[in-house]
């Protein structure tokens, strides 16, 4: 995970724009429980794409395992108004919602 991680920051220096490579960094910093600084590469995809549905979600899954929960659920709610027309991503955000407890 770390060298992919290190390809992402490669990545990241031609093209530091690259909205799906800091969903995809942040991704992987989350699967080695790095959640401050997942959180940290959803919140830039979400400002250079505020209208992408993956950075909320992704940073809803990382809230929600911070147990940060009113955030987790807002940012999955944002994804799921964005993803009006994925009827497969909406589902799988509504899985997730599902599993909050309220």
């Amino acid at each position: 995970m770390e060298e992919a991680i290190a390809d992402y920051d490669t990545a990241l220096n031609i093209q530091p724009n690259f909205v799906d490579v800091y969903n995809n960094r942040g991704i992987a910093k989350a699967k080695l429980k790095r959640l401050s600084e997942a959180i940290a590469d959803f919140n830039i995809a979400i400002r250079i794409d505020p209208e992408n549905p993956s950075g909320y979600y992704n940073r809803g899954l990382a809230n929600k395992l911070l147990s940060r929960y009113e955030e987790g659920k807002k940012d999955l709610l944002t994804a799921l108004d964005l993803a009006q027309h994925n009827v497969d991503f909406r589902s799988k955000i509504e899985d997730v919602l599902s599993e909050f407890r309220w």
